[in-house]
């Protein structure tokens, strides 16, 4: 990412009127800085001007497209980069359709290693991950979901309405992650159960399953994906009596709460469902060259869908998470 005061001496240039290859001089000028400082593995001016150059674009400098005679590589680069520049309207909740990421694995590793890193990765893809919620969504101290509990049960005030939300959807993220838990310790994640919450995979749209052999076939197919809570008052329950419900009310009571206390929140919880699995899109594995013999590095790359998170991607490559 260039550096804000970076950013800002371009749109100063842009307001007083200067040419788009002015301003995009000042992400090549700071790209230069960065080799005389050894900052990143770019070793000439040329280089520094290509780097320079797509930073510049992603930012939204309006640059032309390469002269006639441009390498294709570069005027794809290029197309690319433009495409991907910033837009001049803020990003609102519920408006963010996914993310891309780039995540770079180093560390001693045998041609085995990679070769398990690799397999396990396009398995991954190809089957989707848990989408849990990473530990970043519970604060520092790992104690949001806590202070969301003492909220709902009015045994904590908040009047920072942004904080008293956060904390809110960090309880309902504990309960959604340990009903994952509860979902995978009893079978596959997306074995379908009596009561369970269906979500159609085209649509979007929500039903309770009432035939599990029927719509699990559906789900091996791809047309459906159970869901798992994030409780409220208006959320899309199990019917009471059946095994999904009494999974989602273990799990709930795991959190030190109940059905009723999320009901109580009313507007400032409605609730939701969340697929229990989260499929990656544009995936693709790639060694990186190290300078150091002792260490092989790996590119992933993949977009998730708004809401996913790229650190329980890792964990899931690398094993740690299940």
């Amino acid at each position: 990412m260039p550096e804000k005061s970076t950013i800002e001496r371009a749109k100063q240039d842009r307001r007083k009127g200067k040419a788009p290859s002015t301003q995009a001089g000042e992400f090549v000028r700071e790209e230069i800085e960065h080799i005389r400082k050894g900052k990143h593995g770019a070793r000439s001016t040329k280089q520094a001007i290509a780097i320079g150059l797509s930073k510049a674009r992603r930012a939204g400098v309006k640059l032309a497209a390469p002269k006639a005679g441009t390498s294709s590589r570069t005027r794809k680069q290029a197309a690319r980069d433009t495409a991907a520049a910033r837009h001049p309207h803020k990003l609102r909740l519920g408006h963010l359709h996914g993310n891309r990421f780039e995540v770079v694995l180093t560390g001693a590793a045998s041609d085995d290693d990679v070769a398990a890193l690799r397999a396990r990765f396009d398995a991954l893809g190809a089957q989707g991950v848990p989408n849990r919620y990473g530990e970043q969504r519970f604060g520092a101290d790992a104690a949001n979901a806590a202070r969301g509990l003492a909220l709902l049960r009015g045994e904590r005030q908040e009047r920072d309405k942004r904080k008293r939300k956060l904390m809110l959807s960090a309880l309902q993220s504990a309960v959604f992650n340990r009903a994952l838990e509860l979902r995978a310790t009893r079978g596959s994640l997306t074995a379908v159960i009596a009561g369970d919450v269906l979500k159609k995979t085209d649509t979007g749209g929500l039903f309770v399953s009432t035939e599990p052999e029927v719509d699990q076939r559906r789900v091996d197919a791809g047309e459906l994906i159970p869901t798992a809570p994030l409780p409220g008052g208006r959320e899309i329950e199990p019917p009471p009596g059946t095994p999904a419900h009494a999974l989602e009310d273990e799990a709930i009571a795991a959190v030190g709460a109940t059905r009723d206390d999320f009901a109580r929140a009313g507007r400032d919880l409605p609730g939701a469902r969340r697929p229990v699995l989260l499929r990656l899109a544009d995936t693709a594995f790639s060694e990186e060259i190290s300078d150091d013999p002792t260490t092989r590095a790996v590119r992933l790359r993949f977009t998730l869908p708004a809401g996913g998170y790229a650190t329980v991607v890792v964990a899931s490559v690398t094993s740690l998470v299940e």
